[in-house]
């Protein structure tokens, strides 16, 4: 048998364990919050990342445009992606064109509430000779209309939207040439992140602008982050993604995204804090080992609370 005070050591730490479990319950999702304003490049693709750091399970997860939900019409016609996972969700748009540009909002919902987050995507390029074909149709509208005799206004308005055309072409490519000649310009990532234990996060490094190819590499205090190392990396043309499963006090550290090409390179950092009961993580270990915390308060092994 065991002493009364080794009984309250034992129903002390019973109950710190279901303190630590009841501070995960009855909880609503919270986001991190997105850039407010985020920019990318025509005919590029491009990854909106919407992560929950706390809440209950279940989580579902909804994605709007401008106050419309995404649904499956946009995954099909459009040809987007939406990945969704226990805690975080991810759209990718895999060809940007000026139409894309918008509010987006991703909302979170579980049984106790709902959080959101919004960012503003700005999609950079003009299409120079879809401005013109439609001021074709307009003209071509006008002279079917009034007849042939305004032949010569239609002849003249054409010869203005092609000299107009040919600014907007030379001072596209030139746009385009300064971007082929450009180091990475990296999206920056939040200054520091609080999470909970024991939960999955994604770090989404996005490239707003340089030219191609573009290499990515990931850190840990300074240290490289190699494909041997327990996370999961994703690397894209534009984009970078790490992946921490099962966060530990161990995983909190500054992690530094370096995106680099044949002109410079860019980087931008994030400092995750891991939050928990982490001596009540401890216990749990010793009872699945059944070693040291048995032996530190001399019960006996054949009490049958500590067996499973």
């Amino acid at each position: 048998m065991f002493s009364r005070l080794q009984s309250t050591i034992v129903i002390l730490i019973w109950l710190l364990f279901l303190t630590a479990k009841l501070i995960e319950c009855n909880k609503k999702p919270k986001l991190l919050d997105l850039p407010i304003d985020s920019q990318s490049m025509i005919d590029i693709s491009h990854v909106i990342l919407c992560n929950a750091v706390q809440g209950t399970q279940p989580i579902h997860f909804e994605w709007t445009k401008n106050g419309n939900q995404i649904n499956n019409n946009h995954t099909t016609t459009k040809n987007w992606k939406i990945d969704s996972n226990d805690n975080f969700s991810m759209l990718t748009i895999p060809r940007l064109n000026q139409y894309d540009s918008g509010v987006y909002k991703c909302i979170a919902r579980n049984a106790f509430g709902f959080d959101s987050t919004t960012t503003k995507l700005r999609v950079q390029g003009k299409d120079c000779y879809l401005f013109v074909f439609r001021q074709f149709i307009v003209y071509f509208c006008v002279v079917v209309y009034t007849g042939f005799y305004n032949i010569i206004y239609l002849l003249l308005k054409m010869m203005f939207s092609l000299k107009f055309c040919f600014i907007c072409s030379i001072a596209w490519w030139n746009i385009v040439d300064s971007s082929n000649a450009a180091k990475p310009i990296l999206q920056n990532l939040p200054e520091s992140i609080e999470l909970v234990a024991n939960r999955t996060h994604v770090i989404l490094c996005t490239m707003i602008s340089g030219s191609q190819p573009v290499f990515f590499e990931w850190s840990k205090n300074g240290r490289k982050i190699s494909k041997s190392d327990p996370y999961k990396l994703v690397i894209e043309e534009n984009f970078s993604a790490l992946t921490l499963k099962e966060l530990t006090q161990n995983d909190s550290a500054i992690y530094t995204c370096l995106a680099k090409n044949a002109f410079g390179q860019d980087q931008t950092s994030t400092k995750l804090l891991i939050k928990g009961i982490y001596f009540v993580f401890i216990i749990i270990n010793f009872f699945d080992q059944k070693v040291a915390l048995l032996s530190s308060l001399n019960l006996n092994s054949d009490f049958d609370f500590f067996h499973y």
